[in-house]
This record gives C-alpha cells, structure tokens and sequence, in this order.
C-alpha cells in the first residue's frame, strides 16, 4: 500500500452548504422541519457468523445500500440491491470520490472528490448528485443549488442508527451544519438534541451501540479533527491533532475505538486504502495507520467490525468488517438472528456503508 507521507490541508467542503444556507435564510424559514425517522425494532450487535446470501436474503429483497470502494482502481461510491447484489457505480470518474451521505428523502447524496484537486490547490471539493448518480455537480453557492435544496427540503442529512433505535443526523436547520442525537422515547416520539452548536462546521456524526457517546468531524479549531461527545450533549473531547484533514469516523463494535480517514496518513488517490484508528479510552489518544487485524486493540485474534448502521425498519445491521482471507475490508449484513452475510465478497476494499 502506498500513501503520500505529505499531507495536504483542505478546508471542509461543506462550508459551500452553509453557503447555501445563509443565502436562502428568507426561504428556509417557512420550511418545515422534516422528521426523523426512527427504528422500531433492535437487532443485536455484530457477531459475524458468515453464511451464503440466499440463508438470510430474499430475491426480491428491494434494500439499496451505499457503500466506498476501490475495486475500480480509485474511490469511487456505489449503490447495491440486496436481494440480487447487483451494484452500480454511481461516481464513475477518474477522480477518487467517497463518504456518501444521503439527504433525508433518500433522494440525493452528498460526497468529498479530488476531482478538482489540480485547480483547487490539492484541496478536497464537496459534490452532489441524485441518489441514482444523475447530475453530478459542485456544491456551490450558485442559485440552482439553493433553490435545489429549499425546493426538496433537504437540510437534513448523513442519518446514522444504532441497534437501539437511537442515532444521529447532520442539519442545516440552524444554517450551520450541525450534529444532532436523535433518541427514541419510552412513548415511541423521539428527541433530537443539537450537540455541536458552534458557528464551525460539524459534520459526519456516528453513535455509539450502547447510546451513550457520539462521534462527529468539526473544523473549531482551525482544521477538520474528531471529536468525541456525551450524547446527552457534554464533555465535548477533541481526540486528533493533525495539519491534515481528519473525518468521517466510525465506532468499532468494542465501543472504544475510532476508524476514520486520515490525511496525515496519505492520501486517497488512486484508490489508497489510508484509515487511522484511535483509542477515546486512552489517557493521551494517538492515532495509527489501521492495517486489518490492528483493530484488535489488544492484540487478540477476534474479528472487531466499524462503522455499523441499523436498517430504517430496525431489521438489520450492515458493518466493514476485515476479511483476514483475503486481507481486504468487506461489508457485511447481519439480521436479527445474528447470521450475517457478505455482501461485497471481492479483493477490493468496500468501506463506510449506509442505507439508502
């Protein structure tokens, strides 16, 4: 594997969002606040008791998964219907693209690019797109960009579940990306807390299993670093350090550690497989290069997984997982019987996977 030992800072891409947002303040106001939607049932947490597709998933199962992967030579986002595992490329350029988020109506997606790395200084640059790859454009403060998001009322973003119902979501509700806890009540109602409220840009939250922690990327304190929160909104911790940029990070199924891309790791181009992983338990938490069964953060030989998400209907799970066979990370699914499957099954890399 080989990276780019000089990291480059970039500024966050979705500083263009927030563009977008002060912009069309008039607009927004007579928007309404659209929901999130909550999980009903609990699915149990990643064992990996791997089985063929067809003993868990139905061929007429319609789910659609997005997930990252390098199996074409660079990053690029894909989509995948679970009953047949049919994907497509929904990026197709030369230029490596990933961390997808979808909006709220599943109907557009948002991701970082290095496709315009030579006119922007090396700098990452923000897309969007439709949920199906369509009309890949720039997020810019240009006015078909407002009137895109206040005519779709997408200003939340990025949901992120946990088995219990619980997690987080990205908004520009308070035209500033902000993360925000959405827990679910005895009664059934939810409650969604903002927990960054900062004029930074806060982005790429991730709860933790047991509810009681989230992860998140923010830029106060000059360059994108993660942090970790109470979900209950204190004890705010800043666990990186780096001239480069730092986002997107995932809990590992010990509840301690934090997988996440690095730049002062390498780079992603040409398909680099950089991801850091760090210790919130530690007393002076330091990142490393993440290199398969190194998640084990005692050495033992079990198989942690990142990055788990609860399926909209509380049913399944899916997760990275490392395939220590094939020496590359997978995605897998998992029901709630525990039986779990895996859904990319290549000698590429697939990481970071969500729900459409």
């Amino acid at each position: 594997m080989n990276v780019s030992p000089t990291p480059r800072r970039a500024r966050a891409p979705f500083v263009y969002l927030v563009g977008l947002a002060v912009v069309s303040l008039v607009i927004i106001a007579v928007i309404a606040v659209i929901n999130v939607t909550r999980a009903g049932s609990v699915v149990q947490p990643p064992t990996r008791t791997a089985v063929p597709p067809e003993a868990v998933l139905s061929a007429d199962d319609t789910r659609q998964i997005g997930f990252m992967t390098n199996r074409d030579g660079n990053w690029e986002l894909y989509e995948m219907t679970l009953g047949t595992l049919a994907v497509t490329n929904l990026t197709n350029d030369p230029g490596d693209d990933g961390f997808g988020a979808y909006s709220n109506d599943r109907g557009a997606m948002t991701f970082i690019s290095t496709r315009d790395r030579a006119t922007e200084n090396g700098e990452l640059t923000a897309y969007m797109m439709n949920a199906d790859g369509s009309e890949q454009r720039r997020v810019t403060t240009d006015l078909g960009t407002i009137m895109n998001l206040v005519t779709t009322g997408r200003f939340n973003w990025d949901y992120r579940r946990n088995a219990n119902g619980d997690g987080t979501f990205v908004s520009l509700r308070d035209l500033n990306l902000e993360v925000y806890a959405s827990v679910r009540n005895a009664d059934g109602t939810t409650t969604d807390t903002n927990l960054t409220r900062s004029g930074s840009i806060d982005w790429f939250g991730a709860m933790n299993a047991a509810g009681t922690q989230v992860a998140f990327s923010g830029d106060r304190d000059g360059n994108q670093e993660v942090y970790v929160i109470d979900a209950n909104g204190e004890n705010l911790r800043r666990l990186t350090d780096h001239e480069g940029y730092d986002v997107y990070p995932v809990w590992a199924s010990d509840m301690r550690q934090l997988v996440f891309y690095s730049e002062s790791a390498g780079q992603l181009d040409g398909g680099n497989l950089v991801l850091s992983v760090i210790d919130t338990e530690a007393e002076t938490p330091e990142s490393r290069l993440l290199t398969g069964e190194l998640l084990s953060i005692d050495g033992a030989d079990r198989p942690l997984t990142a990055g788990s998400v609860t399926s909209p209907d509380g049913t399944a799970q899916i997760y990275m997982g490392w395939d220590s066979a094939d020496g590359d990370w997978e995605i897998y699914y998992q029901d709630a019987s525990g039986l779990a499957v895996n859904l990319t099954n290549n000698d590429a890399d697939d990481i970071f996977p969500a729900w459409k």
